[in-house]
């Protein structure tokens, strides 16, 4: 379990694969840690996160709601996620509600992609 990591220069995209369960606030910080270490290596990046084998404990949904908005505002120049789970879909949705950021969550990485890129050309 953890986090994967692949930068791409050319678009400026950190794409990110989470492999964990998050059962407390400890678990959220570590692996948000390892998010924000890396992006401080490559500068100010775009995020494709491949959320597909994230499970979240209820316990720790709000926290991770708000070290996400946190990590959005000081970390990424936009966070783009995808997952075939509804589960952390909806966690995701409701969570950039009630947090106050931009939800971006997709059934497929191609959408997330789709929308990465469309979002940079508008700008």
């Amino acid at each position: 379990m953890g986090v994967d990591f692949h930068y791409d220069s050319h678009e400026n995209v950190l794409h990110i694969t989470v492999n964990h369960r998050f059962k407390t606030r400890q678990d959220v910080d570590y692996v948000i840690g390892q998010i924000k270490n890396k992006a401080k290596a490559v500068g100010r990046p775009y995020f494709l996160t491949d959320l597909t084998n994230l499970e979240v404990d209820s316990e720790v949904v709000d926290y991770l709601g708000e070290q996400v908005k946190k990590l959005a505002d000081d970390y990424a120049l936009g966070i783009y996620r995808y997952s075939t789970s509804p589960y952390i879909r909806v966690v995701f949705r409701s969570q950039g509600i009630t947090k106050g950021f931009k939800s971006n969550i997709f059934n497929s990485k191609e959408d997330a992609l789709r929308a990465l890129r469309a979002d940079k050309r508008s700008g």
